[in-house]
């Protein structure tokens, strides 16, 4: 009978979460929460990894002879295909976060043009300054990274009245719709008002946000970055000093 591990606290939880458990599955329960490794590691064959724990939960790998599977609840891999037995299938969790990812990149947009951060900590002392907003109509915006995620993004932005929306991938496609190749950011990089980044980790993309490409983005110009952080590089000491024209662009 093939054994299962799955990140929940018993049996209970994961019928509640996952409905009927198959005939003939068994399960463990490990949710890397301060939980003990189960004693299981010798048998087991599916593991599903506990949500953002990191790679700590794979220290036991080399303890698992029958591992076949190993299924990611995230939709990056990078940091857990190095650490993987050739002989184990990896399944990473593509389209799981679409809509919550997506919701998280125009939030994050909304806040900073209205500065809910600013007015959020002027609450505690009960000081109200004048903040002029922005909003996202009549901006250009820029999706770079777009897969399922950039799709959602733009799918979402349908009711605020934007100005434009331009795609950027990896690979340039005629579409519909058209997106345009990773070459074309330098083009179009001065002409967005928001830029969104949900681009996958690669070495590709490491660093696609450094001093240079920020330096492109017109003054005043938002960045949003709801990928890994590796594809944003902190600004040099000097910037904004080094960087020429006037004010910096934001970043979230």
């Amino acid at each position: 009978m093939p054994l299962a591990w799955v990140p929940y606290a018993d049996r209970a939880e994961a019928e509640r979460r996952l409905g009927p458990i198959p005939d003939g599955v068994e399960l463990d329960f490990y949710r890397a929460d301060g939980d003990e490794w189960p004693g299981s590691a010798g048998e087991v064959a599916f593991y599903v990894l506990p949500y953002m724990k990191g790679t700590a939960v794979l220290d036991k790998v080399q303890d698992m002879p029958l591992l076949e599977v190993v299924q990611t609840l995230t939709a990056g891999y990078e940091d857990v295909l190095p650490l993987l037995p050739d002989r184990v299938t990896l399944c990473n969790a593509a389209g799981l976060h679409d809509t919550s990812t997506a919701e998280l990149a125009v939030a994050l947009a909304l806040a900073s043009g209205r500065h809910l951060d600013w007015f959020a900590r002027d609450q505690v002392p009960g000081t109200w300054g004048q903040r002029p907003g922005r909003s996202l109509a009549d901006q250009r915006v820029l999706i770079v990274g777009y897969g399922h995620i950039g799709a959602a993004i733009e799918a979402r932005l349908q009711g605020f009245e934007v100005a434009s929306v331009t795609r950027v991938s990896r690979r340039g496609r005629t579409g519909p719709p058209p997106v345009r190749p990773f070459g074309d950011l330098p083009a179009l990089l001065p002409e967005a008002d928001v830029v969104f980044v949900a681009a996958p980790h690669t070495p590709e993309t490491e660093g696609l946000f450094g001093a240079r490409n920020l330096g492109l983005l017109r003054d005043g110009a938002l960045l949003v970055n709801v990928a890994r952080g590796k594809l944003v590089d902190n600004p040099p000491p000097c910037w904004p000093s080094c960087r020429p024209g006037g004010s910096p662009p934001h970043w979230t």
